[in-house]
């Protein structure tokens, strides 16, 4: 069976720890972690520090793996993710786009931990 490649995402979640922001990218749609695996998933990130813009784009390519007879099992997280690093951030409000799509708005704390912060993919 051929790959499946997935260019949207189902989440994006942003967290902070002494390395500064990281940015957690996974792919649109639910796998199971014993019947799909990742074959290669790759991104980019591009921080743009004056127009407060963080621009994200990823792409998935998942195999189907067989567990017969055996039912794959009912989880939503073998498709991976695709992980940024985007460092420290000037304390400030950011957007979030994903492709040529606005996702949301980032907050970035000073003198706080910035808290998670994340983006569901849900249809209109």
């Amino acid at each position: 069976m051929p790959p499946d490649i997935i260019f949207d995402y189902e989440r994006i979640c942003f967290h902070s720890d002494v390395d500064g922001i990281t940015a957690a990218v996974s792919p649109k749609g639910c796998y199971s972690t014993t019947c799909t695996r990742p074959k290669y998933q790759v991104g980019t990130a591009i921080v743009d520090i004056q127009e407060y813009k963080i621009q994200l784009e990823t792409q998935f390519m998942l195999m189907e793996t067989s567990r017969f007879p055996l039912p794959c099992t009912e989880n939503c997280v073998g498709g991976g993710t695709v992980q940024f690093h985007l460092g420290h951030l000037i304390p400030n409000r950011y957007e979030v786009w994903f492709r040529d799509e606005k996702v949301g708005d980032l907050d970035i704390f000073s003198g706080l931990p910035t808290p998670n912060q994340c983006f569901e993919n849900i249809p209109e």
